[in-house]
């Protein structure tokens, strides 16, 4: 088999796992892992609200005295 390169993920989800090299197959497991383990840290961070998005019309009372001129 050709030399994988380093960081190259194509051949994890290309090839049979079997033909692929041991130590290549365990450095994606972990890479994928240490994704897993990172969203689990941030899950703690997350907001605890949504954000809005604003309306493209004028709201408020301003907008309201403005109408009625």
């Amino acid at each position: 088999m050709k030399r994988i390169k380093h960081r190259d993920l194509t051949h994890y989800f290309l090839e049979d796992h079997r033909r692929l090299p041991r130590a290549y197959v365990a450095s994606c497991e972990r890479f994928f892992k240490s994704f897993k383990l990172q969203a689990a840290r941030n899950s703690d961070r997350a907001p605890r609200f949504k954000y809005q998005a604003s309306s493209s019309t004028d709201q408020g009372p301003s907008s309201k005295r403005q109408a009625l001129k």
